[in-house]
């Protein structure tokens, strides 16, 4: 039967009760309903507001970050919270089918590995289960890869704490990942108290990804306005409007809410050998040299966006669809030339390219 009231102090009646430790004190029951009304009223009220402060200092994060710099200043409140030595995140990557680094308190993302497999990993399992796990001995776990890590930290026991970013619209999946909090004590036993309450604080996390997606839906309904007034007034005035014109006019409005760094505009000759840069973003400050005129063997990109019905598909570090390229991995990718690779990988903080 469900509860409908939390006595806390019957609940520590009750247990000290049938503790065998207060048994042997001799206590009265008198002295029993002091020490359980001391219990909660002295320590557990003031433990629950420290987890209550906690939690709304979590979501006061600002929305503004990128998702991935509110996770990373999120687990590293948590982990100091919890008294952890360090802890990572890893995100569900449902194409590949791994679980993707996805930032670190106290770990070099650089000698982290970038990915493990969904399947026979501790962070795997805390999603498909949907509980949090804790690992004693990390040395004795044969689901964690890459003990050198956490050896060269003197990291030697863990809980992953799965945890949920709900989608906004039935195009998109539900973000799942998984919080991993790391200590340098050897067969630690993992408080049940300790559990709930990472639990609790990785669905606040939640909160704030959301509002900031709320944020950025508000953003861009704005964007969308701003757009479609300043086409119809070009109307209004009998004005013709030409495909540079509406990059010129919407890649500024766009470029906060999908975090765009650099963005070039390119026209196809009618024998489609020829590409001419048309305009670039940003205008001052920027890489492009509008009008200058590439050959479509110049970059690969050009050829498959022109000739992409014969290798549509999804490959490891590309994506190829009717309607776009995406290139989620510009230093590997077999689309992009050794220099426009180096560029990506040197001048933008995010690296990805994708054609249209």
């Amino acid at each position: 039967m469900t509860k409908t009231f939390f006595d806390p102090d019957q609940e520590l009646l009750d247990y000290l009760r049938e503790n065998s430790i207060v048994q042997r004190s001799g206590l009265s029951e008198i002295d029993l309903k002091r020490l359980a009304h001391g219990i909660h009223n002295d320590v557990l009220a003031g433990n629950i507001k420290t987890v209550i402060d906690q939690a709304e200092h979590i979501i006061t994060i600002d929305p503004a970050l990128t998702e991935r710099e509110i996770l990373t200043v999120a687990v590293k409140d948590i982990a100091q919270f919890l008294g952890a030595d360090a802890a990572s995140i890893r995100i569900y990557d449902a194409v590949k089918h791994q679980m993707v680094s996805y930032g670190s308190y106290r770990f070099e993302e650089s000698i982290r590995e970038h990915a493990v497999p969904y399947e026979d990993s501790i962070a795997g399992e805390a999603i498909h289960t949907g509980k949090s796990l804790t690992i004693p001995n990390i040395l004795k776990e044969p689901r964690y890869r890459n003990k050198e890590i956490t050896n060269q930290l003197g990291l030697s026991s863990m809980m992953a704490v799965p945890f949920t970013i709900h989608r906004f619209s039935p195009a998109e999946r539900d973000i799942q990942g998984t919080i991993q909090i790391y200590y340098k004590e050897v067969d630690r036993e993992f408080r049940n108290v300790d559990i709930r309450v990472a639990e609790m604080l990785a669905r606040r996390v939640t909160f704030v990804i959301a509002n900031r997606r709320i944020l950025a839906l508000e953003k861009l309904n704005d964007a969308k306005e701003r757009i479609v007034e300043t086409i119809f007034q070009k109307l209004g005035k009998r004005e013709g409007i030409r495909m540079k014109d509406v990059f010129t006019l919407i890649i500024p409005e766009l470029a906060d809410v999908i975090w765009i760094q650099s963005c070039a505009f390119f026209s196809v000759s009618p024998d489609r050998e020829q590409v001419t840069l048309e305009a670039g973003y940003p205008e001052k400050g920027g890489y492009h040299s509008v009008g200058r005129v590439f050959s479509v063997n110049d970059e690969p990109y050009f050829s498959a966006i022109m000739h992409q019905s014969s290798i549509l598909g999804e490959y490891e570090d590309e994506k190829i669809y009717p309607s776009y390229i995406l290139i989620d991995n510009p230093r590997r990718s077999r689309l992009l030339t050794e220099d426009l690779r180096r560029f990506t990988m040197t001048r933008t903080s995010t690296p990805s390219f994708m054609s249209l």
